[in-house]
């Protein structure tokens, strides 16, 4: 499936995949298994829950970002592969919603990721009682601590 949104387009975009207006395709994983991410969602109360999950776009040298896949962030710890030396762009979505409410939301979190080959990259992502948070870790095993990657955002694109 090869999609093109531009920096304005991509808001439009992450809001109608959050919204169930589009189909999703599952991401295929790059050979690399280079980020590991670890997912805790509560919502909170007994009577409503949280769905998270990872919808990745490959960023060309125009800084056009094209849907890549989504994964479903439903188990503790995933490994998936994102292509080191090119960006892409992460949007972690947060979907909540009552059992036996009409009462819904959504939220998400973007960041541009360069991945370096030979690094590994720990992604903590959490959603607990309405409140989330998103931290990403690079790492260059064997060598030991690693050093937290700050969040960029797709207009700050340069290639």
């Amino acid at each position: 499936m090869a999609l093109r949104i531009g920096k304005r387009g991509g808001l439009l975009m992450v809001a109608a995949l959050l919204a169930g207006c589009a189909g999703t395709t599952p991401y295929q994983s790059s050979a690399e298994q280079n980020v590991r991410v670890e997912t805790v969602t509560r919502s909170g109360s007994t009577f409503s829950s949280v769905r998270a999950s990872l919808h990745i776009y490959r960023v060309d040298r125009g800084c056009e970002a094209h849907y890549a896949g989504t994964l479903a962030l439903d188990q503790p710890r995933l490994t998936v592969g994102v292509p080191a030396g090119a960006p892409s762009l992460l949007v972690f979505g947060f979907e909540s919603g009552g059992f036996l409410s009409s009462s819904s939301g959504s939220m998400r979190y973007e960041t541009l990721l360069t991945p370096r080959l030979g690094h590994q990259y720990e992604i903590k992502v959490r959603h607990v009682d309405g409140i989330y948070d998103v931290a990403i870790h690079e790492s260059q095993p064997p060598r030991p601590g690693s050093r937290e990657i700050a969040r960029r955002m797709l207009k700050s694109c340069a290639i």
